[in-house]
């Protein structure tokens, strides 16, 4: 228990607490189960950003290396909507877009 680094403050706080083992079991157990919380709610970070690369505009924008939609990160926001776009994107002249007119499309 005590190779848990709980921080400077909470060993002043707790320096002269009779109970200071309990604190930090405690403090310990409450950690544990907030990790048990966040798993529970937030996809794991593999899942996240599994697939991430096929979200860059030179693929988006490719005839021969676009991802199907349903191989995309972030499937649980994917709607109707956002799938008809991607489909789309490469339909679009982004040329006579005005954030591409001054300067052209990006290479990078």
């Amino acid at each position: 228990m005590k190779s848990i680094k709980f921080g400077a403050k909470f060993q002043q706080e707790i320096k002269n607490s009779p109970s200071k083992d309990e604190v930090r079991f405690r403090c310990k157990e409450m950690l544990v189960e907030a990790l048990k919380q966040v798993n529970k709610r937030i996809p794991p970070a593999k899942d996240v950003f599994k697939n991430l690369s096929y979200l860059n505009p030179a693929c988006v924008l490719s005839q021969t290396s676009k991802a199907n939609v349903v191989d995309l990160p972030f499937q649980h926001l994917i709607t109707s909507a956002i799938e008809e776009q991607y489909r789309k994107v490469n339909f679009v002249n982004w040329l006579e877009e005005k954030a591409f007119q001054k300067n052209g499309i990006p290479q990078d």
